[in-house]
């Protein structure tokens, strides 16, 4: 009977109802007909949380392309599709398939942190022909976190209010797809992350981000990438010393009390130059200059 029921040998004949019972017994349901409605209702639940992760998706997204324009405004980033070559693509594919929850991008003014950042987002989640179009992602232009940090700001508070939806629901949306193993990401971007110019909204923050990569670090859903200034990274130094066994949720960083050693964002070559020169139809070269 079990044989023919999952198709190891063939038969003309359905199972019958005593059989379907019997099976569903075995599982744990009263019967066959109590099997089918939990069945349908997972179906239906999946369902719901799939239309759940897409609606917070396109909020997030909308959010994301208001902090491109913001960062696009004050910087090249603009010009930041140049930038995603080798050594971006592998550090942050290699930061994906890590067990770790957080990177960073830590180098002076000047040197691009905001064009990786820019084109991180252009070819994972804009790009037409994306492998990664199911991860929610969220770009946060720091400048904009300025005027709503006080004592009793709550970065996941704050997340969870972006994505329109309660702490319950996005916990049990969190949850199931944490079971499913599916590959999706929730990445959440904090770009140019002294431009909380305030001292100390900043450590306020610096203490709420520090928190949260310890509360999810556990699950391999969240990826946390920020963009910083070597002296900024110092103050996220001083209190990752603080606090216990935080090192180890960080990806590809340094940390060093010199804030020359911490800069890993290597400079451009000639080639590199000569190439971001001619897309910016300058006649110069490398030489030249």
């Amino acid at each position: 009977t079990i044989k023919r029921f999952f198709g190891i040998l063939k038969s003309s004949f359905t199972p019958s109802v005593y059989t379907l019972d019997s099976l569903s017994i075995y599982i744990g349901y009263d019967n066959w007909q109590g099997f089918i409605e939990n069945y349908q209702s997972d179906q239906e639940q999946i369902s719901l949380f799939e239309k759940q992760w897409n609606l917070i998706k396109t909020e997030f997204e909308e959010y994301s392309d208001i902090s491109i324009k913001s960062i696009q405004s004050g910087s090249y980033a603009n010009r930041g599709e140049y930038f995603f070559d080798g050594f971006i693509e592998k550090w942050i594919s290699q930061f994906f398939d890590s067990n770790k929850i957080a990177t960073a991008f830590i180098a002076p003014s000047g040197m691009g942190k905001s064009s990786i950042i820019n084109s991180i987002v252009c070819h994972y989640w804009k790009s037409p022909v994306s492998n990664r179009k199911n991860d929610l992602y969220l770009l946060i232009d720091c400048s904009h976190l300025q005027k709503i940090i006080n004592e009793n700001f709550n970065l996941n508070d704050f997340l969870i209010n972006l994505s329109g939806f309660s702490r319950k629901i996005t916990g049990k949306l969190i949850g199931h797809y944490k079971k499913q193993k599916c590959g999706r990401k929730i990445v959440i971007i904090f770009d140019r992350l002294e431009h909380i110019v305030q001292h100390k909204k900043l450590e306020l923050f610096i203490v709420e981000l520090l928190y949260f990569i310890i509360a999810y670090s556990d699950n391999p859903l969240f990826k946390i990438i920020i963009s910083c200034r070597p002296f900024t990274w110092n103050l996220l130094i001083n209190k990752i010393n603080e606090l216990r066994d935080v090192h180890r949720h960080w990806f590809r960083v340094q940390f060093f009390q010199e804030e020359v050693s911490n800069i890993n964002i290597p400079t451009l070559s000639g080639l590199e130059i000569d190439e971001l020169l001619k897309s910016n139809k300058l006649n110069l070269n490398y030489e030249r200059l």
